[in-house]
């Protein structure tokens, strides 16, 4: 089991950590482009699409076979499950660029909701003091969902709001990675 558990660690942070590379890279070749008014999917258009919706795409592919992973390691459906659906709605992101519209939205929000949920439950399966960081790291990430998701981005512009959800999640996802790797208990 510590294997799996390894390599489950593993993959959580590889599919943070390249889209967090990704997305870093994007924003810096697009003119103009800035991150406190430009929504991150705005990346899956024009000369950025093809890193940006792979690299969404990946990551969301990878939280699926990480699912299954979470589902061997922590015997819990309900684990696997919501680590399913949130994959396949981050892959989502990237099949359904934002010129779709709806498809889009949808893919967005459940990505933006389900991650940050899952980043909370993880204080159930975590010693502290990680446990709480995990679960602030998906509070935070929630708390700037519900306005994004109404269209209310708090006068920070909707760019710097989006990335209040998205980045505290890559964080949570690399850290956890990282703990599952070096944690001894099985």
């Amino acid at each position: 089991m510590s294997s799996l558990k390894k390599a489950l660690g593993a993959i959580a942070f590889i599919a943070a950590f390249q889209f967090l590379t990704a997305v870093l890279v994007a924003e810096s070749v697009v003119p103009g482009y800035n991150n406190q008014i430009n929504a991150i999917s705005e990346l899956g258009l024009g000369s950025t699409a093809a890193l940006f919706n792979s690299s969404v795409i990946l990551a969301g592919v990878l939280m699926a076979v990480a699912a299954y992973m979470a589902f061997k390691f922590y015997k819990k459906l309900y684990v696997g499950a919501a680590v399913f659906v949130c994959g396949a709605g981050i892959a989502a992101v990237g099949i359904f660029p934002m010129d779709m519209g709806l498809p889009h939205t949808l893919a967005s929000n459940i990505a933006f909701f389900l991650g940050p949920l899952i980043a909370v439950g993880s204080f159930w399966f975590t010693k502290k003091p990680y446990s709480y960081l995990f679960a602030a790291l998906g509070i935070v990430s929630i708390l700037a969902a519900i306005p994004y998701s109404t269209g209310i981005a708090l006068g920070i512009g909707e760019g710097l709001l989006e990335r209040i959800i998205v980045y505290p999640f890559l964080l949570w996802a690399m850290a956890f990675g990282l703990y599952l790797i070096a944690s001894k208990e099985n």
